[in-house]
Order: C-alpha cells, then sequence, then structure tokens
C-alpha cells in the first residue's frame, strides 16, 4: 500500500488481536469496543515522529517504551524501538480511520 498520509497513521492504536489473520495484525483506534483481555499492546504514533509502543510488562503492568516512527519510500511503517537496538519495518496493508493493518515484519 503505497501513497499513505502520514497524518492518518497519527493516532493511538491498540492490538485486536481477535481480528488478527495469519501474518496480519490488527490495530482499532482507543475507542473501539474491545472485549474484554488480560491487556492489550499498542501503538502510540504522535505528529512528528515519536511513537510509544505500550504493553503489559512481565509483571502485568503497564509498560512503555518510547521510540520514533516514520514512513520509508516505499510506504512501510518503521518502528524504532531504541531499547532493543533494532528498527522493524511493517508493510501496511491497510489504512481507516479506526482500523491499521500491518503485516508482521
Amino acid at each position: 500500500m503505497k501513497n499513505i498520509d502520514p497524518h492518518k497513521l497519527v493516532n493511538h492504536w491498540i492490538h485486536s488481536h481477535e481480528e488478527d489473520e495469519g501474518d496480519q495484525l490488527v490495530y482499532r483506534t482507543e475507542d473501539f469496543d474491545f472485549p474484554p483481555a488480560r491487556g492489550r499492546t499498542g501503538l502510540d504514533l504522535s505528529e512528528g515522529g515519536n511513537a510509544i509502543q505500550e504493553g503489559p510488562a512481565p509483571d502485568d503492568r503497564h509498560s512503555e517504551r518510547k521510540g520514533k516512527w516514520s514512513l520509508n519510500d516505499i510506504g512501510q511503517l518503521m518502528i524504532e524501538d531504541p531499547s532493543f537496538g533494532q528498527t522493524r519495518a511493517f508493510e501496511i496493508v491497510e489504512l481507516k480511520d479506526d482500523r491499521l493493518v500491518l503485516k508482521k515484519p
């Protein structure tokens, strides 16, 4: 999916793992009516390229890892995670106002 408007990515996206299919990860906006879950991961993508990856820590508390996000020249979502010293590239399969589908790297 090329020609991505980066402004449409700016949002707080929560992983809707119930909707995942194969190698595709489905994220919804935080106002989505999620079924109960023990913990959910999420991506908070801000203007200016700041990213926060959220999820449950090993002790079930909420954890956040700060990094950066960008779109590369072929339209992949790049998420830098300095705490692990890596950048992951996700193909954007679908991008709507309330739904983001990423292909696992």
